[in-house]
């Protein structure tokens, strides 16, 4: 192996310190990650009426090194198995739209494709935002004070939770 100078041999603790540091914070990430995915998944099943499903199902997330950082992001939406979800920010955020007026069926939903329609507003859910907190309050107390978790993709923000 050689000799090994003492300021080779702390390069090489802090530099093995750090990987491993990082590798245990990504982990746990993961887990909040995952946790995100869950708690946001009931909050949209709760604060909002479910037809489909498909909102819920397009709820994903991803952990991902930024510089120093590791970033959870949470998001909703997109193409899925079962069509297109492209309201999924409307509902997160709220905001006006065109609400289909006219025929509807039994169980409220608009009779044919198209017709007459009128502004509305649709209140904000905050369901994605809300299951992030709600999963970044469960890190180990420990790990709180080291770690920012970044709430991105709602309007290209990114706010600290605060943990």
């Amino acid at each position: 192996m050689g000799d090994v100078t003492l300021e080779q041999w702390a390069d090489q603790i802090a530099t093995a310190g750090s990987t491993e540091l990082k590798r245990v914070i990504k982990r746990e990430m993961g887990k909040v990650s995952q946790r995100a995915i869950t708690e946001a998944t009931y909050l949209s099943r709760t604060r909002m009426r479910v037809r489909s499903g498909r909102l819920m199902g397009s709820i994903r997330s991803e952990v991902k090194g930024q510089g120093s950082e590791i970033v959870v992001r949470l998001m909703a939406g997109g193409s899925t198995s079962g069509g297109q979800v492209r309201y999924a920010r409307i509902q997160e955020l709220g905001g006006q739209t065109n609400i289909p007026s006219g025929p509807r069926t039994g169980a409220g939903v608009q009779r044919f494709s198209r017709g007459p329609s009128r502004r509305g507003y649709i209140k904000p859910k905050y369901y994605l935002r809300d299951g992030l907190i709600k999963a970044a309050k469960k890190l180990p107390k420990e790990m709180r004070g080291a770690v920012v978790t970044a709430v991105q993709g709602i309007g290209g923000t990114q706010m600290d939770l605060g943990v």
